[in-house]
């Protein structure tokens, strides 16, 4: 890997990094969730403020991973619009859409980081929308604070289809030798941000199935206490009408915080 392709390591680096740095951070099924840290000047959260807030990133976490997993295959909320099939004419026979060199080797496409349009080397890359080195996910984080609750979001930053300065040539016995010079990396939120201005879709964004498995799991929680309070019989059946993987992951992460599991 090039130099510089990210400022983000593995999983369990990321935490390192983030835990000597004074996080509350966590792994689940390869997603990162963590609390911010309070402010300078600001009084220390209390424990009880603070096991909500983790309770919160482990539910925001447990979704992220779960949307992660199918968006990473193209599977994403809404339709995404096709990539642009329109060439650009460009002097000297040079190719019509470039991206750095090492982006490109990321993908199925090796060094041939061009192509006759933006469609044409997607296709070279064996991209699907939202997800085309991987390396835009690698810093999705789930994070708990108190003003805001949870959200998913990318954080780092990484090599962009666009951080190639020049496309540089030079004649050899072998003949030309094409070298792709990289510029800056860019920030993984704002990756997430090209992805909807070109492509019209959040990758984030949860389907229907699963934010209704969040709401019926909110519900059977909430009847659980009524049962204890109330002395209710329990319910003669439970479950979602949502999305059942995400259902039972969020059930896990329920239990585990009742230290039942």
């Amino acid at each position: 890997m090039a130099k510089g392709v990210s400022t983000l390591g593995t999983t369990s680096q990321q935490l390192a990094k983030l835990r000597s740095r004074g996080f509350i951070a966590f792994e689940i099924d390869g997603a990162i969730g963590r609390l911010t840290k309070v402010g300078k000047g600001k009084a220390p959260r209390s424990a009880m403020a603070e096991r909500r807030l983790i309770t919160m990133a482990r539910f925001a976490a447990t979704y992220l991973a779960h949307i992660k997993r199918r968006a990473m295959r193209g599977d994403l909320a809404t339709q995404a619009s096709s990539y642009s099939t329109a060439g650009k004419t460009r002097k000297g026979g040079r190719p019509s859409y470039v991206v750095a060199q090492a982006y490109s080797e990321r993908t199925d496409a090796g060094k041939e980081n061009w192509g006759d349009s933006s469609a044409d080397w997607h296709r070279k890359a064996g991209s699907v929308p939202g997800n085309t080195t991987g390396l835009m996910w690698r810093g999705a984080q789930a994070v708990a604070s108190g003003r805001t609750g949870a959200r998913m979001e990318f954080g780092g930053s990484s090599i962009g289809t666009s951080s190639v300065a020049r496309i540089r040539r030079r004649e050899t016995r072998k003949g030309t030798r094409t070298t792709a010079r990289i510029g800056k990396r860019v920030r993984n939120r704002g990756k997430a941000t090209a992805v909807y201005n070109a492509l019209g879709v959040n990758v984030l964004q949860p389907k229907t199935g699963e934010t209704q498995a969040g709401a019926d799991l909110w519900m059977a929680s909430m009847y659980s206490e009524l049962v204890s309070v109330l002395d209710l019989r329990k319910a003669s059946a439970r479950g979602t009408t949502g999305d059942r993987r995400l259902y039972a992951e969020l059930t896990r992460q329920l239990r585990r915080r009742a230290g039942r599991g």
